[in-house]
C-alpha cells in the first residue's frame, strides 16, 4: 500500500466510510475510492442514461378493419401510455359509430401496460352498455395473464385462441 492510501484509509476509517479499492485498467493503478463518491458516480451514470433512454419511445402500431358493425383491431409492439393516448379516440369514435362487437389481434403484441389494460376495459365496458361483445384472440401466453385478469372484472371480455373462432362467436 502507498503511503498516500494508507493515510486516506486511515481517516476515512475513522469517519465510518468504508474505502472502496478500485483498479483503473488504464494505467493499472489502484485508486480508494469511498463508497459514498462511488454512488455518487453511479447515480450521475444512471441519470445521464435515464435521460437518453427516456426520449425513446417504444414501437406501436394499429390496424383498424371493419365490416358493419364488426371492428378488428390489429395491434403490434407496445400498448403503453403514449400508444394508449394514440388509440383511445379511434376506439371511442368506432363506439360512437353504433359499432356492436370489437376483436384485438394480440399477435403481434409484445407488451401491454397499466393504460392498454384500461383501454381494454373501457371498450368492453361500452360495448356492454349496447349489448354488444369484444374479444381478443392470438394473445401470446406471457400477455394472458394481463387479459384473463380483465375477464374476471368484465365479464364481457372474452378471450379467443384465433381470429375463426373469435368471428364465429361474435357473429353468432
Amino acid at each position: 500500500m502507498l503511503p498516500n492510501e494508507q493515510e486516506k484509509t486511515s481517516k476515512q476509517q475513522g469517519s465510518g466510510i468504508r474505502p472502496l479499492r478500485v483498479r483503473n485498467s488504464l494505467n493499472d493503478e489502484s485508486k480508494v475510492v469511498t463508497a459514498s463518491r462511488l454512488a455518487i458516480r453511479l447515480q450521475l451514470w444512471a441519470t445521464r442514461e435515464e435521460d437518453q433512454v427516456s426520449n425513446i419511445q417504444p414501437e406501436f402500431s394499429y390496424c383498424i378493419w371493419r365490416n358493419g358493425n364488426v371492428v378488428i383491431v390489429a395491434l403490434r409492439g407496445h400498448l403503453g401510455r403514449v400508444a394508449a393516448t394514440e388509440l383511445a379516440p379511434e376506439l371511442e369514435k368506432l363506439l360512437n359509430d353504433g359499432v356492436t362487437s370489437v376483436l384485438f389481434d394480440c399477435h403481434d403484441l409484445d407488451f401491454t401496460g397499466l393504460h392498454g389494460y384500461k383501454i381494454v376495459l373501457a371498450v368492453a365496458r361500452g360495448l356492454q352498455r349496447r349489448k354488444g361483445c369484444f374479444g381478443v384472440y392470438n394473445v401470446d401466453p406471457d400477455l394472458k395473464g394481463v387479459f384473463e385478469l380483465a375477464c374476471m372484472v368484465n365479464q364481457n371480455i372474452r378471450i379467443f385462441d384465433s381470429r375463426v373462432e373469435a368471428l364465429r362467436c361474435i357473429c353468432m
